[in-house]
């Protein structure tokens, strides 16, 4: 991310007014893994209980997903994975940011 990073703590996403953006922080090497906090944060965002949503193994095969951001040293790596989710750009880093966007 350029500019200012706007980070908050689990499943507390911070709005961004100048990118329209919400970005939430993770620990996925703790209890936290990057499927989960990302229907935990979108869920956030749009105010849609997860238990609404469809299931996000129908935009992105969730344990490849988990397996590439979680991996041994993916965290230092400049690694990042973008899609579209409950009407919303979703950006995932395996530092742990998870950004999204609902679009218009």
């Amino acid at each position: 991310m350029t500019g200012k990073d706007i980070t908050s703590a689990a499943d507390s996403p911070v709005e961004d007014p100048e990118r329209g953006s919400f970005t939430a922080r993770y620990d996925w090497t703790a209890n936290d893994d990057p499927s989960i906090s990302i229907v935990r944060t979108v869920a956030a965002v749009t105010g849609t209980e997860p238990t609404e949503m469809r299931p996000l193994y129908e935009v992105v095969d969730p344990e490849a997903m988990n397996r590439l951001l979680t991996r041994a040293g993916a965290r230092t790596r400049p690694i990042r994975l973008s899609f579209r989710f409950e009407n919303c750009a979703v950006t995932v880093h395996a530092d742990g940011r998870v950004i999204v966007a609902p679009c218009e």
